[in-house]
């Protein structure tokens, strides 16, 4: 529960749609490498372009 509030929060403070955030990281984690999970990051990522 404190997981999902933190994201939520922290999607909101970057002006970020929760929803829209979660989709964009669900549909590309599958095949994304573990040395570059710095891109999920609301200060790189760029969620609002899908």
């Amino acid at each position: 529960m404190a997981i999902a509030f933190a994201f939520t929060e922290a999607t909101k403070l970057n002006d970020v749609d929760p929803q829209s955030k979660l989709n964009w990281v669900l549909t590309r984690n599958a095949d994304h490498k573990i040395t570059r999970l710095e891109e999920f990051l609301p200060r790189t990522s760029r969620c609002n372009d899908a």
